[in-house]
């Protein structure tokens, strides 16, 4: 095993102790987890950004790819993220497009004291950190989510209310780079 030294500031020293200490783990531990992960998303994101989708998909569907292999075929990034999830578990997920452009991504926000989270889907050439969410209405559903610790909201795609047969708390129009959304 090799030692690689490397220099930090104290404060950041001490926020490194701090989370190993919260976490339960040393500092060391924490680092190598970190480093790993990030090699992990870097690797895969490389690897899967020069897999090529098979001629048989269709065109304009989505295809979540694990390891360079099909995972799943569906209509949005969201079916396929999830069907991925409940075949692959932990695998890092990319999502290509069949010759159609991307659709916006709906993606659940919410504000929890801790996320672990080192599962990375790429889809359109971008890196997004992923949950897996199971939604209970009157049917549960299994779909994937982005975390984001400083929302104060739960975003769900009227998709989603449907399928899993929630009611709504609220509707609201949501203006972002992409546009208008509802």
């Amino acid at each position: 095993m090799a030692i690689l030294n490397i220099r930090v500031d104290e404060t950041l020293r001490r926020k490194i102790a701090n989370l190993a200490k919260a976490l339960g783990t040393t500092q060391t531990d924490l680092v190598k987890n970190a480093i790993t992960g990030r090699i992990t998303a870097h690797e895969t994101a490389k690897a899967e950004a020069e897999t090529a989708i098979p001629e048989w998909v269709p065109d304009g569907k989505c295809v979540a790819l694990v390891r360079g292999a099909v995972a799943a075929v569906g209509d949005s990034v969201a079916e396929v993220v999830a069907d991925a999830i409940a075949k692959f578990g932990d695998e890092p997920i990319h999502v290509a497009l069949k010759r159609k452009p991307i659709r916006p991504i709906h993606y659940a926000f919410a504000a929890h004291a801790t996320v672990k989270c080192w599962k990375y889907l790429t889809a359109d050439g971008e890196s997004f950190p992923i949950i897996p969410a199971k939604i209970i209405g009157k049917k549960e559903l299994t779909t994937a989510s982005s975390p984001d610790r400083a929302s104060t909201l739960a975003l769900v795609s009227r998709e989603i209310i449907d399928q899993a047969g929630l009611q709504p708390e609220a509707q609201e129009t949501i203006y972002t780079a992409a546009g208008q959304s509802r």
